[in-house]
């Protein structure tokens, strides 16, 4: 009986130990029983290039039966970052307007006149914009023209055409060109708007 004792503790003991060194394996290898492993987690790094302001002009025309033209420019901050002096440089929204008679080129005419100039402010947050109208007066116009449309000119008429150009000034008057910071696409800085009339000669 004392054999048979002395087994049944041994063979206890051998179970035990199973046991133990299961429950650890399997603890240690992700094994059954096991809490599943943590990721490690890499912090995202942003770039503080991928922020900027991003200036933009848009213009639109009326006019009036007499000649009269109303520049309606504006200047909206596009961009995802706020627009601020300092430590931008300060900007100023400014109109010229050349003028041509065809077949002359507005380079051989060389007639440039700057119709006015504001400040854009010292600070424009996101999609906040900022208004700068002008009225021009069209001297001895006759009548507006659709350049797709060929018209017959009167005697006393000829033709001219006036180019409008809304466009940003960095640290006005000097002019200088955008760094990334300040803006982050200089092609949307200026806009050309077009009109073609006929011009009383008499």
């Amino acid at each position: 009986m004392a054999n048979d004792g002395r087994r049944l503790v041994t063979a206890l003991v051998v179970v035990a130990l199973f046991l133990v060194g299961g429950v650890a394996a399997g603890s240690g290898n992700g094994g059954p029983g096991a809490p599943p492993p943590v990721p490690n987690k890499t912090p995202v790094q942003v770039s503080p290039a991928l922020f900027h302001p991003d200036l933009q002009v848009t213009l639109k025309l009326d006019t009036s039966v007499g000649g009269q033209v109303t520049m309606n420019g504006e200047v909206c901050n596009r961009g995802n970052r706020d627009w601020s002096v300092p430590p931008a440089a300060h900007v100023d929204s400014e109109y010229m307007v050349y003028t041509t008679h065809p077949p002359h080129t507005y380079a051989q005419e060389a007639n440039l006149v700057f119709p006015g100039h504001q400040g854009v402010g010292t600070h424009l947050a996101v999609n906040q914009c900022v208004e700068h109208k002008v009225v021009l007066q069209i001297p001895n116009m006759s009548r507006w023209l659709k350049p797709a449309i060929l018209l017959k000119l009167a005697p006393d008429e000829r033709l001219a055409q006036k180019q409008f150009v809304f466009r940003l000034n960095r640290d006005y008057p000097n002019g200088s060109n955008f760094p990334m910071s300040e803006d982050g696409n200089p092609a949307n800085n200026s806009v050309v708007i077009e009109l073609q009339y006929a011009e009383k000669t008499q």
